[in-house]
């Protein structure tokens, strides 16, 4: 067995790892601090610490491994610059914590959800014009809503929304809904994963 990565002794709030499987990134207990890590022999690599005032929550590499995208408890985005460990907030999201960001492989655009009771809705972003594409709102729930998140990014411009038992796709071009959508699962969809070639996707069903 390796050793582990991070003592599970020491509480931390998210962890990710890069598209090359040999760093990881670690949000502490209390969002004040970021660890990164090799996965291959555990060593801590370097520390960043959030600006003041700032408490992480969630956090993701960039498509291209050199940057970190992370939220934080009050609903707003950041990037690190990984060379430089300069902290640079983006935009105020929501008004209230929101889910790992989801990048896409191309590395221009992000997905965020809202993980609020009263604003249940999901965001796309354009990562090189800094700006927001278009909001996806939360299906009630006698209309087959459940939890709403953005899943993943296809080859073809769409981004993969689950809300629930339901899969829909939105065109980021235009911000709206791409026909057919995937039939409504009445027990809900446990896990979506894309295959290689970013054209099939992979569903584990409830039931």
């Amino acid at each position: 067995l390796r050793k582990p990565i991070y003592n599970a002794a020491e509480p931390f709030l998210s962890a990710a790892s890069d598209s090359t499987g040999e760093n990881m990134a670690i949000v502490d207990s209390v969002g004040t601090q970021i660890s990164l890590h090799s996965t291959t022999d555990g060593a801590k690599l370097r520390t960043i610490s959030a600006p003041e005032g700032v408490s992480f929550l969630n956090v993701a590499f960039s498509a291209n491994a050199r940057a970190l995208w992370l939220t934080d408890t009050q609903g707003r985005l950041f990037d690190v610059d990984l060379e430089t460990a300069d902290v640079v907030e983006r935009s105020l999201v929501f008004s209230q914590p929101v889910s790992t960001p989801t990048v896409s492989a191309d590395g221009k655009f992000l997905g965020l959800t809202s993980l609020g009771a009263q604003d249940r809705t999901a965001a796309v972003w354009d990562l090189e014009s800094n700006t927001e594409l278009f909001r996806v709102p939360q299906k009630r729930p006698e209309n087959g809503g459940g939890l709403l998140s953005i899943i993943d990014f296809t080859h073809d411009m769409t981004a993969i929304v689950k809300s629930g038992g339901s899969l829909s796709q939105w065109d980021l071009r235009t911000g709206k809904k791409v026909l057919p959508e995937f039939p409504d699962q009445p027990y809900g969809i446990e896990l979506v994963s894309f295959a290689p070639d970013r054209k099939t996707l992979l569903l584990v069903l409830a039931d």
